[in-house]
């Protein structure tokens, strides 16, 4: 169960704040009773009928253009990807089909782990989050452009993985809402309310905080000024065995040091966008952010700023993969030897609540990255 602000909503439903309630009672005491792990049973059972991903994904549609923006929106809601299925997927693919992680949360309730599964491109990393105009006026500069490093071309990719991490967040919180009842037990119990409050709380405030960096990211694009935005970019001349477009709360550094005092603060926590692209046949991993999170950003990416040996190839796939789901991976690289149990491993560490060190995964496979640039703006 997350950690919950003193002064945000307890748990337990009863409407008071946290500290009035039930503060004093122990969490992993609820989590370790049958009780419970029945409950969350029960809920996985009924969120499996519910959450369908992709079904949810198409149903619910929406531009995520910046509100100024909208009164050019032409309607047409397209399924638009986070990594580009033309300029990247097909660059990594074999007959149309990429490796993605099996959204089926009821296999993951039973499995207690996360799955690779083979998907076709036109459906690997897809989000109905632009209309047809938005989505092609918006991003245009890196799609149909020369890929050059430029903030304004980086922080479009990185406003790309904001937008489709917001989404994903309103469209599991919207079916939560919609469905609460259905999710709970008959009859209730405590342990399900507690459940689902915690999520939702959670929801909430991770929305809160998204929607704080985006609304950066969309006066950055109406007024066609990036001087806000931050960027740390490694070059490689090779073509990646994984992408990636995907976000992550700076809580940790990479070898699980804090990176906030007071993580129990209500305090909004501050994000890094991450990306791991290719233009021109060569691999761009690339760290974005505001100026919102430059602080925190800077000390999360001194790891790899001074990273000085040579197996980058490991490094960069270890860290995308146990820290980020929105990853599309080469077949040829997943059906090769063992790497498909040591992938399922690092995606395992990612929905775990440990703190990852990222040293202690660093030798997992047998990858040639040729290091040519590092480009830096902070």
């Amino acid at each position: 169960m997350g950690k919950i602000g003193r002064n945000k909503p307890c748990f337990c439903g009863s409407g008071n704040k946290f500290k009035l309630c039930c503060i004093d009672k122990n969490e992993e005491e609820y989590q370790n009773t049958s009780d419970y792990q029945n409950s969350f049973l029960d809920i996985s059972k009924n969120f499996e009928k519910l959450l369908d991903i992709q079904k949810i994904n198409y149903d619910y549609k929406t531009c995520l253009a910046p509100n100024s923006l909208r009164r050019e929106c032409d309607g047409n809601i397209v399924i638009a990807h986070s990594v580009s299925k033309s300029s990247m997927l097909k660059k990594i693919d074999e007959d149309g089909m990429v490796y993605y992680f099996d959204k089926s949360f009821i296999k993951y309730v039973k499995k207690q782990s996360i799955t690779l599964k083979k998907t076709p491109i036109n459906s690997a990393s897809t989000f109905t989050g632009f209309c047809s105009y938005h989505d092609n006026k918006l991003f245009k500069e890196f799609e149909d452009s020369s890929f050059k490093i430029k903030p304004n071309q980086l922080a479009l990719l990185s406003y790309r993985a904001i937008c489709r991490e917001l989404y994903t967040k309103r469209v599991t919180q919207n079916n939560f809402k919609d469905k609460t009842d259905l999710l709970k037990s008959n009859p209730p119990n405590k342990f399900s309310s507690e459940i689902i409050n915690t999520y939702l709380i959670g929801s909430d405030l991770g929305i809160s905080d998204l929607e704080k960096q985006k609304s950066i990211y969309d006066e950055m694009i109406i007024k066609n000024n990036f001087d806000d935005y931050f960027y740390f970019v490694l070059e490689f001349e090779n073509i990646p065995e994984i992408l990636c477009s995907s976000g992550k709360l700076l809580i940790y550094d990479l070898s699980g040091n804090n990176l906030i005092e007071d993580i129990e603060s209500d305090s909004p926590l501050e994000n890094i966008q991450f990306n791991i692209s290719v233009f021109n046949n060569k691999t761009y991993v690339h760290w974005g952010w505001t100026k919102y999170s430059s602080e925190l950003a800077v000390k999360y990416v001194k790891y790899f700023d001074e990273y000085s040996k040579t197996n980058w190839g490991n490094l960069i796939v270890s860290y995308s993969l146990a820290n980020f789901e929105n990853n599309c991976l080469s077949p040829k690289f997943v059906d090769k030897e063992d790497n498909a149990l040591i992938i399922e491993k690092l995606m395992n560490t990612f929905a775990s609540t440990e703190r990852i060190k990222l040293e202690d995964y660093v030798e997992n496979f047998k990858l040639n990255w040729f290091f040519s640039n590092k480009y830096k703006n902070f």
